[in-house]
């Protein structure tokens, strides 16, 4: 997120006109908050259903980018800069698959079986 956020102030991708904190990236808001919070609750609620985990993203996201975003932006406190609004729901949607693959395979690994002894009483 640091990398993807680092990149997006070089290239304007979005713009925040008013950042909270003079040392803080515009978005930190948004990320520490509602998105963080949004993405432990939907990965709660759709644990072990790829699919309808990428549909709840895909439902939220598309709230986020086409309405919320433009309400954002008529309030002056964020606007998309160089990306178009679909650009964004493609990064979001990546973003939540990525999520889901490093859930999986790296903090859910599965441990492997150890061979069973053979106890038998002789």
């Amino acid at each position: 997120m640091m990398v993807e956020s680092y990149i997006a102030e070089k290239k304007k991708w979005w713009i925040f006109p008013n950042p909270p904190h003079p040392y803080l990236a515009g978005e930190a808001a948004l990320l520490l908050g509602p998105f963080l919070a949004g993405s432990l609750w939907i990965k709660k609620f759709t644990y072990g259903h790829f699919g309808r985990y990428m549909l709840l993203n895909a439902i939220v996201d598309t709230f986020f980018v086409y309405p919320f975003q433009r309400a954002m932006s008529r309030a002056k406190l964020f606007r998309v800069g160089t990306f178009k609004e679909y650009h964004l729901l493609g990064i979001f949607l990546l973003k939540a698959a990525l999520m889901y693959v490093y859930q999986h395979l790296v903090v859910e690994k599965p441990k492997p079986q150890r061979a069973l002894k053979n106890n038998s009483i002789e």
